[in-house]
């Protein structure tokens, strides 16, 4: 129970650090049952089609990175999730790419600036295939274009559904 308390304090200065940065428009934060998720828009951390992260979104990814740290000893696992949005592509692997690359940008900001334990952490590249909102308006396509970090409470099986 005592976990579940600070769990709650996690998730309430995240939200504060995001909010006093201004970007409580374009970082979504959602608590289940055992995790908290935070959701990146498609223009805070990268440029457009790009893996390479923009030097203004460093601030708050560490910020967000220290506070993980903090409680490093409640997280049980960090999982980065890389997503592109549908624009047509049959055979081209390049929303795969940059899917992946940008997980794996995340991941190595946060252990090489934030030092959080490489051991607790994943990435996965979804492409396109996990959309939010449909891809026909150009508003669809900037909600599936993201980055999540999913972060588990210590003791929490891995049987929630998303």
């Amino acid at each position: 129970m005592e976990q579940s308390k600070e769990f709650d304090r996690i998730f309430t200065e995240l939200q504060e650090k995001i909010n006093e940065s201004g970007y409580q428009e374009e970082i979504l934060l959602e608590q289940g049952d055992g995790y908290i998720r935070i959701r990146f828009g498609d223009t805070v951390l990268f440029y457009p089609d790009s893996p390479i992260m923009k030097a203004e979104s460093h601030e708050i990814l560490s910020a967000i990175g220290n506070i993980l740290k903090s409680v490093n000893d409640l997280t049980q696992s960090i999982e980065i999730d890389g997503h592109t949005a549908d624009i047509g592509y049959d055979s081209d692997f390049f929303s795969w790419e940059l899917s992946s690359n940008r997980a794996i940008a995340v991941l190595k900001f946060l252990v090489n600036t934030c030092y959080l334990p490489e051991s607790k952490m994943s990435v996965t590249g979804y492409s396109d295939n996990h959309p939010v909102s449909d891809n026909v308006t150009e508003e669809g396509r900037s909600l599936n274009r993201r980055v999540e970090i999913k972060i588990r409470r210590v003791g929490d099986g891995e049987t929630d559904e998303d």
